[in-house]
């Protein structure tokens, strides 16, 4: 269950940076936005 719960910590974290980093891409990509 530890192992699980970490896991799905770290799955939760790392979507969470890339979907910033995406974000943060697009909005410099196309600043309209």
């Amino acid at each position: 269950p530890t192992a699980n719960g970490v896991a799905m910590a770290a799955t939760v974290r790392v979507a969470s940076v890339m979907a910033a980093i995406l974000a943060a891409f697009i909005h410099l990509v196309v600043p309209v936005f």
